[in-house]
């Protein structure tokens, strides 16, 4: 799971301010904190309401804001309604390096995986920051007024609510529960009933920065769509500032591929001994590595491969494709619009993509292969006008299994071989060579071809490629 704030509170404020979901950032008081803690919870709900979250926090007052999205709901009374995002307690100004799920004592996220989170339910539709000796007295407060005011008294309407509506533009409240103590309860109007997790971020010594509640505005796409910018907005920087070295621009890719790959600020960098010549194999190599390779991900890592290749010299290009391939490798169904001027040749490279998908999901193969070479003759000439490489080595390859299912071995052999005099290491190619060489039976050419295969990225298909011609060789 991707937190869009992650990207927006590394921002400076005044960048927050004018970031394209943001509307506004209201300060809804300072959290007294005292006991070294903080409790997070729907401050008219008893779940949970007096227990403290694990991590201890420092003592003092703090700066409490809300977030607000520029995206608008629609009220019960058909008004336009603007919902907070996220909620902030702020510690320090250090930089966060690395952010944890905050959870409270007995809670752990030890077998989470990327879509599981700890949160506390909203049943009334708010939420709230408080410390141990803050929640002892809001509770002790709600009593007493209940108490004194009758059966028909309700703590919310009555008087919560009175006093929130002191505010015209935002629902929140900063509540003083006893007038001995400076102990006091923010509270804030969510918008909606769910589950809302927070997470502290933490300094490079691993103190808490800020604590943030997620109210699930934005989603994945939100998160990769702003991280490939701001990637791409930090090497325009980046390329303003002189010549790059290799050892700068491995810290650099490296940079990319930690956030991407979500590693919380502890990730070994691959490429510090890679030059930029080298990079694109490295490149190569890791995203095989962390990378489904469906076939929408095969396209996607041989084109960025093929990118990298025309490129090296070009960081900037690199950063992009980058960003952009793991953000759809890894986004679902999320793809970036290139606007270029060549958009007519792109449409018709992809529309013949589509209808050689078509044809071979019905077995119809000599159909897909002239589909396939009009498709290599346009991407060809297309290649010819723009730096940006289409992925002629995934059309080959296509090509190539497809002569190789019709049983034209001798056609796939020829495809395969031109192909890899072009692209050496595209692990695809060597695949459906070794099937190939295998169908021939010539199964020691075979064996070193998925051999090298598996060098580049390993699967469950090319072991069990492997396996087989392994036994034909009698090993």
């Amino acid at each position: 799971m991707k937190h869009l704030f992650e990207l927006i509170l590394r921002l400076p404020k005044e960048e927050q301010l004018n970031h394209p979901e943001i509307s506004d950032i209201v300060e809804i008081g300072k959290l007294h904190v005292g006991t070294n803690s903080i409790v997070v919870c729907d401050p008219l709900h008893y779940y949970n309401s007096s227990v403290p979250l694990e991590e201890k926090v420092p003592n003092g007052e703090f700066t409490t804001e809300l977030y607000y999205t520029n995206n608008k709901n629609t009220n019960q009374q058909g008004l336009p309604d603007i919902p907070p995002c996220f909620a902030v307690v702020q510690f320090t100004n250090r930089p966060v390096k690395y952010w944890k799920m905050a959870v409270s004592s007995g809670q752990s996220t030890e077998n989470f995986d990327d879509l599981d989170y700890i949160g506390y339910p909203t049943v009334s539709g708010m939420g709230c920051f408080k410390d141990e000796k803050a929640a002892e007295l809001y509770s002790k407060r709600s009593d007493e007024l209940c108490t004194s005011n009758g059966a028909d008294f309700n703590f919310y309407n009555h008087h919560i609510e009175l006093l929130m509506d002191e505010n015209d533009q935002f629902d929140f409240l900063n509540y003083y529960p006893s007038e001995e103590f400076a102990n006091n309860v923010i509270l804030f109007d969510i918008g909606n009933q769910n589950h809302f997790p927070s997470y502290f971020g933490f300094d490079a010594n691993d103190q808490p920065v800020c604590l943030v509640t997620d109210f699930f505005i934005f989603d994945d796409i939100h998160y990769y769509k702003y991280l490939s910018l701001e990637l791409k907005k930090e090497t325009a920087n980046f390329l303003k500032s002189g010549e790059i070295s290799s050892s700068t621009f491995a810290n650099l890719a490296s940079n990319i591929l930690k956030q991407l790959f979500n590693n919380s600020g502890k990730f070994d960098n691959p490429f510090l001994n890679s030059t930029l010549e080298g990079f694109y194999h490295d490149l190569y190599t890791l995203f095989s590595k962390y990378i489904l390779t469906g076939a929408g991900s095969f396209i996607t890592l041989s084109t960025s491969v093929e990118l990298v290749r025309n490129n090296t010299k070009n960081p900037e290009y690199i950063i992009d494709l980058a960003a952009d391939m793991v953000h759809i490798s890894l986004g679902e169904n999320v793809e970036f619009a290139h606007e270029t001027e060549y958009a007519e040749e792109n449409e018709k490279i992809n529309e013949l993509t589509y209808e050689i998908v078509e044809l071979e999901s019905q077995g119809f193969y000599e159909e897909a292969i002239e589909k396939i070479d009009i498709q290599l003759q346009l991407v060809e000439e297309l290649n010819k006008k723009t730096f940006l490489v289409y992925d002629k080595m995934a059309v080959l390859n296509n090509k190539a299994y497809y002569l190789f299912l019709l049983e034209r071995y001798e056609e796939a052999l020829d495809v395969a071989n031109n192909a890899i005099l072009e692209y050496d290491d595209a692990p695809e190619l060597y695949h459906t060579r070794a099937e190939i060489y295998d169908a021939m039976e010539k199964y020691d050419l075979a064996l070193m071809d998925i051999t090298k295969s598996i060098e580049f990225s390993d699967s469950e298909s090319k072991q069990e490629l492997l396996n087989a011609i392994l036994q034909k060789l009698g090993k």
